[in-house]
């Protein structure tokens, strides 16, 4: 199989193209960032085991994507495992610099 056919098989229009779809979840994306932001105090949170996240998420990488739906997903389940290393009680390495320009740039270094 030669690389184009292989790039070929690998692009798909829901993944590198921009629509209304992607245009509401960039919206809610940027909406869910400041108000993660704005908390006061940020919550710590607790991971959970791997075995508990695929029972309670299930299958999250598919052929078509989530879509919409993967915001949803981390907002409600994912992100209240993970560590926030913004919190005051987080004293272990911080991979960033845990301000609120930081965050901000992160989402431009990302777009």
């Amino acid at each position: 199989m030669s690389s184009a056919s292989k790039a070929s098989e690998i692009y798909t229009p829901a993944v590198h193209t921009y629509d209304t779809s992607v245009a509401r979840l960039g919206e809610a994306v940027l909406a869910y960032a400041s108000e993660r932001m704005k908390m006061d105090p940020v919550p710590l949170d607790m991971p959970k085991s791997f075995e508990q996240l695929t029972s309670e998420v299930g299958e999250t990488i598919t052929r078509d994507g989530l879509g919409e739906k993967v915001l949803g997903i981390f907002t409600e389940q994912l992100a209240p495992t993970c560590n926030s290393t913004d919190h005051p009680r987080y004293l272990s390495f911080i991979p960033c610099a845990p301000t609120e320009a930081a965050l901000l740039f992160d989402l431009v270094v990302g777009a």
